[in-house]
């Protein structure tokens, strides 16, 4: 962009592309994107406008390069430019050996996380939605290993059955169906289908232009209730993972060439070590190749606790700095409960690191009950750990977190957690029997089960904030020998009905 150009006439201008210069961060060790944006927002002097781009790309079959054209400072108003993001460690390594010099693919599978969610959302008789999250497992293939890999075509089942598959991987060109992005369905359904009935044990995908694989079905609007939901589709019968096509066409030649059976090195990891950064320009765009080192990078452990399976379905980490008035939130990738994730955050004095998190059981037909969420903010020390889900769970366990100078930022509300002095309970009815009858008020749960519909009554005085409703819920909070816990409540603003 120009960001400030003094005029006295008509003018053009031009922006000279053969001055754009990379825009990257490379970490002590080898990483792939899981998301990145990049920010300018340009503000007059008078602030009466602004001008503003946000560019933000995701995981994908290839690596995302990014430029941007330098800028000189500007005097009059203010710009700002803001580059973030997070990487991860492979989660498949895959390096062919064999006759010839063992070159690596680059291999992907379609994302890095554990999971991927679907939504299911029909409208109750008084017209108001109801939501419904399922979690949909990724297959994975062994992390160590060796495997042969044989070339299957298109993947038809007369391919496969001359490709003799059976106790291996298989290497796919369905450019029928792949072209930029894959007819996910008819790949799942056909193609991987077929390979995993010849006796396969993974898929290779390969498409000339092929940047993402597609996905099964993010949203199911269900026209007649629930019962009229289809069913949740799983991701598919075998592990897909992608190589980019002119690696897939060397590895033909390979296998087609060569008289031994040409086998592949699986390396990679059930849970990848992620990478977090954000870079700010106050009043200019800066030539931004970014190259921290290992001694430069605090980390943090996220130890995530549970009584029963289930999945971490949103996880995050925002910076605040004391110089700088915004904070952007970065997306980590999602796990399975019961695991740890470590996180490597480049270190910046006078900053405090928030990690969010919302995660749920396993219930039944694949669908996602008894979310929590916690938000933790700490200044971090080099080595840090965090254990979610694991108490304490009264008011002012946790102090409020600031750096050495004093500073500090505001939590906003939760369910189910604590943050500095105040907790923030997720409240149910119960029955004689202690049974949970509904769930009275929660934050961020809304995908996942119920909110104030469908409640008996409990009192006649009218919300404040809801006057529409002709009740409130009183409750009581117990700790674990059954005693009551001191407790204040106060009505929140109508933003946030949703949290006692």
């Amino acid at each position: 962009m120009a960001p400030e150009i003094g005029l006295t006439k008509a003018a053009t201008v031009t922006l000279d592309l053969r001055k754009a210069t990379p825009l990257s961060v490379r970490f002590p060790e080898s990483t792939e994107t899981y998301m990145t944006s990049d920010s300018v927002n340009r503000v007059s002097a008078t602030g009466q406008w602004t001008m503003g781009t946000v560019v933000s790309l995701g995981y994908g079959a290839g690596e995302s390069h990014w430029w941007t054209l330098p800028t000189g400072k500007v005097s009059v108003g203010t710009l700002t430019h803001d580059f973030y993001g997070s990487r991860t460690t492979p989660v498949v390594t895959m390096v062919p050996t064999g006759h010839g010099v063992p070159t690596s693919l680059s291999a992907r599978y379609g994302t890095p996380d554990a999971a991927l969610s679907q939504t299911q959302m029909w409208l109750n008789d008084d017209g108001d939605p109801s939501f419904r999250e399922a979690s949909i497992p990724i297959p994975r293939l062994p992390v160590k290993g060796h495997l042969p890999v044989v070339d299957g075509g298109t993947g038809t089942p007369a391919e496969l059955a001359k490709a003799h598959v059976k106790g291996g991987l298989v290497l796919l060109t369905p450019t029928d169906i792949c072209q930029a992005s894959c007819d996910f369905a008819r790949l799942r359904d056909e193609r991987v289908k077929a390979a995993a009935d010849a006796g396969a044990v993974g898929v290779l995908v390969a498409a000339p232009d092929l940047t993402t694989l597609g996905r099964p079905t993010e949203l199911d609007q269900c026209a007649d209730g629930p019962k009229s939901c289809p069913a949740v589709q799983s991701y598919g019968p075998l592990p897909i993972v992608t190589v980019p096509y002119a690696q897939a066409e060397s590895l033909i030649k390979r296998i087609k060439s060569d008289r031994s059976p040409v086998e592949i090195r699986i390396g990679g990891s059930a849970v990848p070590r992620v990478y977090t950064a954000r870079y700010h320009d106050e009043g200019q765009i800066k030539d931004d190749t970014h190259r921290p080192a290992k001694g430069e990078l605090d980390r943090v452990d996220l130890h995530f606790h549970a009584a029963r399976p289930g999945v971490v379905h949103q996880l995050a980490w925002m910076q605040f700095l004391q110089n700088t008035p915004t904070a952007s939130q970065v997306t980590l990738p999602s796990l399975a409960t019961r695991q740890t994730l470590t996180v490597f955050v480049e270190r910046h004095s006078d900053a405090i690191s928030r990690f969010t998190a919302s995660w749920a059981d396993h219930g039944a037909d694949s669908f996602l009950t008894h979310n929590r969420s916690e938000a933790n903010d700490l200044v971090l020390t080099g080595k840090d750990d965090i254990h979610w889900n694991a108490g304490p769970s009264v008011p002012g366990a946790v102090p409020e977190v600031r750096t050495k100078s004093g500073f500090s930022v505001g939590a906003g509300p939760c369910s189910g957690c604590r943050q500095g002095n105040t907790f923030y309970p997720t409240v149910y009815l119960t029955d004689s029997g202690g049974g949970r009858q509904a769930l009275t008020g929660i934050v961020d749960d809304e995908l996942i089960t119920h909110d104030f519909t469908d409640i008996p009554a409990c009192g006649p005085t009218p919300s404040p904030t809801l006057p529409n409703l002709d009740y409130t819920c009183d409750f009581d909070l117990l700790n674990a020998s059954g005693h009551g816990i001191e407790r204040r409540t106060e009505h929140l603003p109508d933003q946030s009905y949703l949290t006692p």
